[in-house]
Parts: structure tokens; sequence; C-alpha cells
């Protein structure tokens, strides 16, 4: 047995929750509007409070359809089985030593 790598690309789904809400200039930019409130003799304070800008936030990021299994068969060994759930890596790796993993617990006596 030799080593044998095997690349699958696997496709999920990310879902993003994003928030948008409208700001004030006393919100966005708080030096500004006092400047304009202080320049303006306070003429300026009524309308800073209307929303001058949206701002957006994105909230957490969660997956669906993320988990695979992952089964290997070998000839004259029993099938390795093993879960893989993945949470947005780029790439993700198994190293599985098939005679490591169903090596017999005590040497083999040799038949007669």
């Amino acid at each position: 047995m030799g080593e044998t790598p095997l690349r699958v690309p696997l496709s999920y789904q990310s879902i993003v929750d994003r928030s948008t809400r409208d700001v004030t200039l006393w919100q966005s930019k708080p030096s500004l509007a006092a400047a304009l409130t202080f320049l303006t003799a306070g003429v300026y304070l009524p309308s800073s409070l209307f929303p001058v800008a949206s701002q957006s936030r994105i909230e957490g990021a969660r997956f669906e359809g993320n988990s695979f299994r992952v089964r290997l068969e070998a000839e004259g060994l029993p099938p390795w089985e093993s879960t893989l759930e993945l949470n947005g890596q780029p790439e993700e790796s198994l190293d599985v030593d098939l005679e490591a993993a169903f090596a017999p617990s005590a040497p083999l006596e040799p038949e007669p």
C-alpha cells in the first residue's frame, strides 16, 4: 500500500444576518454635528435629528449542510468512517493510516 492523496471539493451554505438602520449625523459624525450646531448658533440642531445615512452591520455567520460523512474502504480491511464538520475553513484535510487504524492490538501468531 502507498499514499493515495485524494482531493474532493465540498460545498455548503453560509448564512449571514445583516441588519440596517438609519442614523443621524450625531450618530455617524458627532464632531461635525457639534461643529455645525455651534457655528449656526443652534439653528442646525433640529435638522440634525433627521436620518442622513444608513448603517449596515453583519451579525454572525452560521453554516448549513456542513456535515459530511467520510467512508474509506480498502481491500482486506474493515471500512473506516468519520464525520467531518466544516465551519468556513478554506481547506480541511484528513490523514488516515488504514494499517495503523486497524492494526491488531496483539501480534498475530503465525499459523502452523
